[in-house]
């Protein structure tokens, strides 16, 4: 139970990082405020899945930008 509610939170949040960078490019921090969520932890690791898998990379002034 716990797997699937933690499956679910990652990928709300992967989500609502989708929408946010597809509006604008943001620092990872900026970025991590406007998310609905308390679970920080969740958080990098859904970044840092998507930096791994090319869905977002990161431009020249540190900001994360949504790769379409």
């Amino acid at each position: 139970r716990k797997l699937k509610r933690a499956q679910a939170i990652r990928d709300q949040l992967r989500s609502q990082i989708r929408q946010f960078l597809n509006e604008n490019n943001l620092h990872p921090k900026e970025l991590a405020q406007q998310l609905d969520t308390k679970d920080t932890n969740y958080v990098s690791d859904v970044i840092s899945q998507l930096l791994e898998v090319g869905q977002v990379q990161y431009e020249a002034d540190g900001k994360l930008k949504w790769v379409k």
